[in-house]
């Protein structure tokens, strides 16, 4: 029977399922290596824990769903799932005090997470030790010892963690973006695994439009199916491709959504070699300057359109060929 539409996590995913090459392909090839060994020294009788694994890499490149799989291939009995910036050293303690062996603790945007946390993580890492404050005693401390629980720790900023605790990592692997075929391969994975029948087409042009993220792939495939099931189909065409594109607001050639557009056609208005401030680009757009700086601009920079000068904001040559394939300025 089709898995029923927003059940993508529902399939367990396992080492066998990532899709990977060049630099993630080694990734994939770490954890298998790292996992080989662990339970190959269980099978001769010693007891070892897995121990620490930091990922490394933009958002949307599968930390998370790698975490899972980790979690899976060790077999653990529990799954513990936090945000770095809303832990708070009290909800710390609760999740390292109810942990076992058979606990992996994921903390996602780790380097949010403040530093007192990370230093009592660091030295849960240490000593397998948890200072707790006596109720009844000001500034007094017990050490209660720790089990022996996987810690994974996901960040983009591998240095807005404390350095003693970045270096006591075990396993360090770093993801980078995806290129067009492996997302191709992904997207046409995801949909056989969920049942979802999909012309090959559509996989092809998903991929082309993903930022070379698994996040956008997935997600853009799974609004295509939306648009089926809306009218009943049983498989996912180009026709609902486009219709998708149509009511997501994407263009059909990188992807780009209303805003994305409205940005560059600002800087189009400006003329060939003007930059443009951030602050009028934000007053135009009608956006909080952080929001343009960290969100609307990540991939027109990544996808070299826009190039960050110093009086401001500038097409590039590829921008301004955009510009002119697409609109009338």
């Amino acid at each position: 029977m089709n898995a029923p539409f927003g059940m993508a996590q529902a399939v367990p995913p396992t080492i066998n399922h990532v899709v990977a090459s060049g630099n993630n392909r080694r990734v994939v090839e770490q954890l298998k290596t790292a996992l080989a060994a662990y339970w190959n020294e269980r099978a001769a009788g010693r007891e070892c824990p897995f121990g620490s694994v930091l990922l490394v890499g933009p958002k949307g490149t599968g930390k998370t769903t790698l975490a899972k799989v980790l979690a899976a291939e060790l077999a653990t009995t529990r799954f513990v799932d936090v945000l770095g910036q809303i832990l708070t050293p009290e909800d710390l303690r609760s999740i390292l005090m109810e942990a076992t062996s058979d606990t992996l603790v994921f903390i996602d945007e780790g380097h949010l997470a403040n530093a007192f946390c990370q230093h009592m993580l660091l030295r849960a890492l240490e000593d397998r030790q948890l200072h707790v404050p006596v109720a009844d005693r000001e500034k007094r401390f017990v050490s209660v010892p720790l089990n022996n629980f996987t810690l994974v720790l996901a960040t983009t900023d591998e240095y807005g963690l404390i350095g003693p605790l970045r270096d006591r990592m075990r396993l360090t692997l770093r993801l980078s973006f995806y290129s067009d075929e492996e997302l191709e391969l992904l997207t046409h994975q995801r949909a056989h695994m969920l049942g979802w029948k999909v012309e090959p087409e559509v996989c092809h042009s998903i991929a082309a439009l993903a930022r070379n993220t698994p996040r956008a792939a997935l997600r853009l495939l799974e609004n295509c199916l939306r648009t089926s099931r809306a009218e009943a189909a049983e498989m996912i065409t180009m026709a609902h491709f486009h219709r998708t594109l149509e009511l997501e607001g994407l263009d059909g050639e990188l992807g780009l959504d209303q805003t994305e557009r409205a940005y560059l056609t600002v800087l189009a208005e400006a003329g060939d070699g003007q930059a443009v401030r951030v602050n009028v680009l934000a007053t135009r757009l009608g956006l909080p300057m952080k929001t343009l700086c960290d969100v609307t601009e990540d991939y027109l920079v990544r996808a070299g359109l826009v190039m960050r000068a110093p009086a401001g904001r500038e097409l590039t040559d590829k921008g301004r060929a955009y510009i002119q394939r697409n609109y009338a300025i």
